[in-house]
C-alpha cells in the first residue's frame, strides 16, 4: 500500500463540510419572510409583500403552515392590487395546503371572503380522507432504508465489490432543507479471495428540489464522515482501518403517498484510512447505488 496525498484529501473534506453547513444557513433568508411581509402588506407595500413570499414559496422553504399563511398574504395582496385572477390563483394553492381553511369576515376583505368560498366550490370534491394533502416532503422528523450495491478502491490498488444496507434519520427544517444522521454497512469481495467489511457514520445536509410541492422531488446533500475498514487477505488474517472523510450524494424520492415515498440514490465518499501497523494512511473512494423506502410521519 502506497503513500496518500493528505492535502487535496482534507482540502475536498473542508469542502463538503462547508456544503453541509450552508444547507440549513440558506434556509435562513426565508426564516423572518412572513413577518416582513405582513408588515409590509400592513402598510399596504403589496408588490413587496407578493415578491418576498412568492420567492420562498418558489424555494420550498415553508412549512405547511408558513404556506397557508403565505399564500393567504399574497391572496389578499393580489386583491390589493385589482388582480382578481391572480388572487384566485393564490388562493387555490391556499386551499390546496389547508383544504378546511375558513376565511375571517372580519378580518378579511369581502372580495377575498367571497373567492375562498367560489375557489372552494369549484374544486372537485373527494370522499377519501386526507386526499388533499400534499404529497411531497414537509418539516419534521423522517426515517428511510436502502438496501445498495457497493464498490470499493483505494491508493493500495485494491478493490472489492458488495452489497449492504443503510438507514438514516432527518430532520427537515422546511421542505427544502434537512440535516440527517446515517449509519451504513456492507461487504464486498475481491481478487485472490481477499474480502472487506465496511461500517460508516455520517452527519450532512440535504436540499430538496421543489420539496413540499412536487409528487417527485430530487434532492443533493454533502456530509462528514468515519468509516471502518476490515479487510481479510489470505495468509495475513484480519487488518483493521478507520478515519474520517466526506460524502456527497444525489437522488429521488417518489411519493407513493403523503408519508411513503420510494428512495433511490447514488452516494460517493472519500476517506483517509490508517492503521497503527503502518505509519501512512490510505486514500479509498466508496460508492453505493442504492433503493429503498423513506417514511414521513
Amino acid at each position: 500500500m502506497s503513500t496518500a496525498s493528505t492535502v487535496p484529501f482534507r482540502s475536498l473534506v473542508a469542502a463538503l463540510l462547508l456544503t453541509a453547513l450552508a444547507l440549513p444557513a440558506a434556509a435562513q433568508n426565508c426564516t423572518n419572510a412572513l413577518d416582513r411581509a405582513e408588515r409590509s402588506y400592513q402598510a399596504g407595500d403589496f408588490d413587496a409583500t407578493i415578491e418576498r413570499l412568492t420567492a420562498c414559496l418558489d424555494a420550498g422553504r415553508f412549512s405547511a403552515e408558513e404556506r397557508r399563511q403565505a399564500h393567504r398574504l399574497v391572496g389578499l395582496s393580489y386583491i390589493g392590487k385589482d388582480r382578481e385572477a391572480d388572487a384566485r390563483e393564490a388562493v387555490a394553492a391556499l386551499l390546496e395546503v389547508a383544504p378546511n381553511y375558513e376565511p375571517d369576515p372580519a378580518l378579511d376583505p369581502p372580495p377575498f371572503v367571497r373567492l375562498v368560498s367560489e375557489v372552494r366550490r369549484a374544486r372537485p370534491r373527494t370522499s377519501r380522507p386526507g386526499a388533499a394533502r400534499v404529497a411531497s416532503t414537509d418539516a419534521g422528523f423522517n426515517a428511510s432504508f436502502r438496501a445498495h450495491g457497493m464498490g470499493y478502491s483505494d491508493s493500495d490498488d485494491d478493490s472489492f465489490t458488495g452489497a449492504g444496507g443503510d438507514v438514516t434519520l432527518g430532520y427537515a427544517f422546511s421542505p427544502a432543507v434537512s440535516l440527517y444522521a446515517q449509519l451504513s454497512g456492507s461487504a464486498g469481495d475481491g481478487d485472490g479471495g481477499a474480502s472487506v467489511a465496511l461500517g460508516g457514520v455520517g452527519l450532512g445536509g440535504r436540499f430538496h428540489i421543489n420539496g413540499g410541492r412536487a409528487k417527485v422531488v430530487p434532492f443533493v446533500g454533502a456530509a462528514a464522515s468515519f468509516q471502518s475498514a476490515t479487510f481479510e487477505f489470505d495468509g495475513l488474517g484480519d487488518v483493521d482501518y478507520s478515519g474520517p472523510g466526506g460524502e456527497v450524494e444525489g437522488g429521488v424520492l417518489y411519493f407513493v403517498s403523503p408519508a411513503l415515498a420510494l428512495d433511490a440514490g447514488v452516494s460517493a465518499a472519500f476517506t483517509s484510512l490508517g492503521t497503527d501497523a503502518r505509519p501512512d494512511d490510505i486514500s479509498a473512494t466508496t460508492l453505493r447505488l442504492g433503493v429503498g423506502v423513506s417514511w414521513r410521519p
